[in-house]
């Protein structure tokens, strides 16, 4: 299997059940995931065993005009109906996947602070999480992205300086700066193998920059200039 919290298989004739969630599936709330390994054979197990049979899914998560948060699904087919999550925020959500979980963060209405919540099966509105309040505080939208097993979220500071945390096993990691480097507006980010690639847009308002963080040994790249301009935030 692919560990916690992506998951295992679907197995037709498994005959365990699903009322606990997290990586040793003992807090209570369920998540897609069998609480019991299933045996194959004498020298093999599937320790998060799939409830149901894996179906590629995509979500789209926006700010409605009230100031909701809003997110649909794609089941592989089409776009199911949209949903609403409790709270608001006055910006973009940021949102990733993780196995079948989609986990949110946004900018409260505050205007700085950061918000945390997850659904644990994303075809169950019922199994959201509630909000958490993350350390931290930014005035441009946050950035969210995953890598399958862990999640990474970018923000500007309220410094302008360029900060990122992992999500690893249920928790948030510390934050961490990047030894150089500001923007005006929300980073771009994105994981690639063990790598941690931004992208902002410079001081000057439309230049573009490049870095990446090996995440094995948390060497920097330094910045890169790339061609072209934009007025906008990026995206990765």
């Amino acid at each position: 299997d692919d560990g916690y919290p992506s998951g295992g298989n679907y197995w037709s004739d498994y005959a365990g059940i699903d009322v606990y969630k997290g990586p040793g599936q003992n807090v209570p709330g369920g998540d897609g995931i069998g609480d019991k390994p299933y045996v194959i054979d004498i020298n093999n197990t599937d320790n998060y065993p799939l409830m149901q049979p894996w179906v590629p899914i995509e979500s789209l998560v926006v700010r409605g005009m009230d100031s909701r948060i809003y997110y649909r699904v794609w089941n592989g087919t089409d776009w199911e109906g949209w949903n609403v999550l409790p709270g608001s925020t006055i910006d973009s959500p940021a949102a990733a996947l993780l196995g079948n979980q989609l986990h949110v963060v946004v900018l409260g209405s505050d205007g700085n602070s950061l918000w945390y919540g997850y659904l644990t099966n994303i075809t169950d509105p019922g199994s959201f999480s509630g909000w958490t309040l993350l350390s931290g505080a930014t005035s441009s939208a946050p950035t969210l992205t995953s890598n399958g097993t862990a999640l990474c979220l970018v923000v500007r500071g309220e410094d302008d300086l360029i900060y990122y945390r992992f999500y690893n096993d249920s928790s948030w990691g510390d934050w961490a700066a990047l030894p150089s480097g500001a923007t005006l507006d929300s980073p771009a980010a994105v994981m690639l193998g063990d790598e941690l690639h931004i992208v902002v847009r410079g001081m000057d308002g439309y230049s573009l920059w490049h870095c990446y963080v090996n995440l094995t040994d948390n060497s920097f790249s330094g910045w890169t200039l790339l061609s072209g301009a934009t007025q906008s935030k990026p995206v990765l």
